[in-house]
C-alpha cells in the first residue's frame, strides 16, 4: 500500500526540467560604410540577467545601447560607423544566470570594421544634344564642340548625359541665342568631386538683310574714306615718316630641333632636345631703328615640362610692335597617338606641329584625336566657319589639365572644289606651273606665225 501512495505522489509532484542555459549573438564581425549603420542581436536561451555593452573606440564606432536586461528573449544593437578603422564592441555578461541558478560570465565579442566607401571620379559625359540632337563626333576626352545654326534660330536646348549616374551636371537647359558666337560651358562634377568643364560654341548667322544694308553702307563708307585720303594725302606728304619696319631678320634657338626662322612667320612650335633644361634666343633685327620691347628680347629662358610660351617683341620707330611666339614642347612622356581628319590624310606626325590642309567648301572638319593615356584630355578650336586662311588649334592636356602640347592646321580653300590632302610647307604647286607650259608654247607659234606672214606680203607688195 505505501508504494502504490508513493508512486502516486510522484505523478502529482510538478516536475520542472529545463535545457542548458546560453548568451549568443548573432554575428562575430560586422562591416559597416562610414557613416551608414548596421546591427547584431544578443539572444538569451533560458537564460535572465543584465548585460554591458561597450565598443572599444567610440571614435570608430558608436553603440544606442550600453546596457540591457535580457530574459529568454533577444535585443538588437545599432552600430554606427563613425570613421575609418577597426574596433570592437564587447557583449559582458554582468549578472546572468540560466533558470536552473546556473551563473553564466564571460564575454562575447563583435568585430567592427568601419570602411570609407570608394567615390567614383568619373566625370565624363557620354553625349550631348543641341535641341534634341546629338553631336555626331562626341568624344568624351573632347572638351570642346562648335556648331552654326541660321539667324532665325534664336535658343536652343542644351542637354548632356553623365557616364556615371552619380556625377552632377551643371550647365543645361535652354540658352538665347545672339548673333555671333555664343559660348556655353557644362560643367561635370563627380562623385569624388573632381571636375570637367565641355564648351559648346554656337555661332547664329547674321540676318540676310542686315547683311545686304551692311555691305551698301561699307561701299559708301569706302567711298567717303578714299576721298579723306585723298584730301589728307598732301598734308601727309609733308610730314616725315617714321620707320614702320619691325620685324626680325635673323632667330637661332639653342637645344632645339628642325628651326628654320622665316619673317613672316610669327608663330612656331618646337621641340626641345632631350634632357634640355634651357634655350638661348638670339635674334636680330631687321632695321637699325627698332629696339626690343623690355624683357621680350634676346635671352636665356630655363624650360618647364610641357609648353613653353616664349616672346620675342620688335618695336619700329613709329611705335608699333610686333610678337614672335615660339611654343617650344619639353616632353617627358608621348601623349598623343593621332590626328585624323575625315576625308583627308594629314601625315600625322607627334613631333611636328603646324600644318597646312587645303579643303573643299566645308564649314567645319571631323577631326578624331587619338591619345595614349584616357587620363589625358584634348580642346580643338577654331574649327567653325571655316574660311581661307583659318587656324584650327588643337590643344592636349595631362592627367593634371595642364597644356602640353598644341596643334595647328591652316586651312586653304580650293575654290575649284578640288581639295589636296596632306601638309603643304612653303611647297610650290609644281603641277600648276607645267600646266602653263603647253599652252604658252601654241601662243608662242601662233605669234611668230603671224609676224611671218606679214613680212611676205609686205615684200610681194614692194
Amino acid at each position: 500500500m505505501k508504494k502504490i501512495i508513493f508512486i502516486l505522489l510522484l505523478l502529482i509532484m510538478p516536475i520542472s526540467v529545463f535545457a542548458a542555459g546560453s548568451i549568443e549573438v548573432s554575428t562575430g564581425e560586422l562591416t559597416i560604410t562610414k557613416g551608414q549603420t548596421s546591427t547584431f542581436t544578443i539572444t538569451a536561451n533560458n537564460a535572465v540577467g543584465r548585460i554591458d555593452i561597450a565598443s572599444s573606440d567610440n571614435s570608430i564606432a558608436t553603440i544606442d545601447n550600453t546596457s540591457t536586461w535580457i530574459e529568454n528573449n533577444s535585443v538588437t544593437v545599432t552600430v554606427t560607423g563613425m570613421k575609418e578603422g577597426s574596433t570592437t564592441i564587447a557583449v559582458t555578461l554582468t549578472d546572468v544566470s540560466t533558470f536552473d541558478e546556473e551563473v553564466l560570465e564571460g564575454v562575447r565579442s563583435v568585430k567592427v570594421n568601419v570602411v570609407v566607401p570608394q567615390l567614383s571620379d568619373d566625370n565624363n559625359l557620354t553625349s550631348i544634344s543641341i535641341s534634341g540632337e546629338k553631336i555626331n563626333n562626341f568624344s568624351s576626352s573632347m572638351l570642346s564642340y562648335s556648331k552654326s545654326v541660321a539667324y532665325s534660330k534664336s535658343s536652343i536646348d542644351l542637354q548632356a548625359t553623365a557616364s556615371d549616374s552619380k556625377a552632377k551636371i551643371e550647365g543645361l537647359g535652354n540658352k538665347n541665342l545672339s548673333v555671333g558666337k555664343n559660348s556655353f560651358n557644362i560643367k561635370v562634377t563627380s562623385e569624388s568631386g573632381k571636375t570637367k568643364t565641355y564648351v559648346v560654341n554656337i555661332t547664329r548667322e547674321e540676318n540676310n538683310n542686315n547683311q545686304n544694308n551692311n555691305q551698301n553702307n561699307n561701299q559708301n563708307n569706302n567711298q567717303n574714306n578714299n576721298q579723306n585720303k585723298n584730301n589728307n594725302q598732301n598734308k601727309d606728304n609733308t610730314n616725315i615718316e617714321k620707320s614702320k619696319v619691325n620685324t626680325l631678320n635673323s632667330v637661332t634657338i639653342s637645344n632645339v630641333d628642325n628651326f628654320t626662322f622665316k619673317k613672316d612667320v610669327l608663330e612656331y612650335n618646337l621641340n626641345a632636345k632631350k634632357d634640355a633644361s634651357e634655350v638661348e634666343i638670339k635674334s636680330t633685327l631687321t632695321d637699325s631703328k627698332a629696339k626690343y620691347v623690355e624683357n621680350f628680347g634676346n635671352r636665356v629662358v630655363k624650360l618647364n615640362n610641357g609648353s613653353n610660351k616664349i616672346e620675342v617683341k620688335v618695336e619700329a620707330e613709329n611705335g608699333d610692335i610686333k610678337t614672335y611666339i615660339f611654343n617650344i614642347n619639353k616632353l617627358e612622356k608621348e601623349y598623343i597617338e593621332n590626328i585624323e581628319v575625315e576625308g583627308y590624310d594629314l601625315n600625322f606626325s607627334s613631333t611636328k606641329y603646324n600644318y597646312s590642309l587645303k579643303i573643299k567648301d566645308e564649314d567645319e572638319l571631323k577631326i578624331k584625336v587619338t591619345l595614349k593615356e584616357d587620363t589625358y584630355t584634348y580642346q580643338i578650336e577654331n574649327n567653325e566657319v571655316l574660311e581661307n586662311g583659318s587656324i584650327i588649334k588643337i590643344k592636349i592636356y595631362d592627367e593634371n589639365k595642364e597644356e602640353v602640347l598644341k596643334y595647328q592646321i591652316k586651312i586653304g580653300k580650293d575654290k575649284t572644289n578640288g581639295a589636296t590632302d596632306g601638309v603643304i610647307d612653303n611647297a610650290n604647286n609644281n603641277d600648276d606651273k607645267s600646266n602653263l607650259i603647253v599652252p604658252g608654247i601654241i601662243l608662242g607659234i601662233g605669234i611668230i606665225t603671224f609676224i611671218t606672214t606679214i613680212i611676205i606680203k609686205s615684200k610681194k607688195t614692194k
